[in-house]
């Protein structure tokens, strides 16, 4: 899926930008070994070419476009889902049906929200494999 396909192409450009000019809620400070792989993961799931892995801040709004986030939307999240699913054999599911919609758009929130879910998961020994 490639930038344009999955946000509007003007929030993947200030992204980028925004991740250029060190704004807030762009540069990757912060970013723990777990979540640069896991932000490498989406940029690569989604075909995210105008967005930098290493300076994705772990805060950053997935889904939002306000706030330099990267204005993803829900066919993204099932493509994120499918990479998790593949990469470390964990299924984002919640609530007795897997779609508890409040449970998954807090899982979703930005990537350190879904490292942290991936490891207590793991944890949980949830994972498959």
């Amino acid at each position: 899926m490639s930038a344009e396909n999955s946000a509007p192409a003007s929030s993947v450009a200030a992204s980028s930008a925004a991740a250029s000019s060190g704004s807030a809620g762009a540069v990757g400070e912060g970013q723990s070994p777990q979540e640069r792989e896991l932000a490498g993961l989406i940029v690569q799931a989604l075909n995210l070419e105008d967005v930098d892995a290493g300076s994705l801040a772990p805060e950053t709004p997935l889904f939002l476009i306000e706030d330099g986030g990267l204005g993803l939307d829900s066919i993204d999240a099932l493509e994120i889902a499918l990479a998790i699913n593949e990469h470390y054999g964990v299924e984002i599911r919640v609530g007795e049906d897997g779609s508890d919609e409040e449970a998954l758009r807090a899982i979703f929130r930005c990537v350190r929200t879904l490292s942290n879910h991936i490891a207590a998961e793991r944890a949980a020994g949830r994972a498959a494999g």
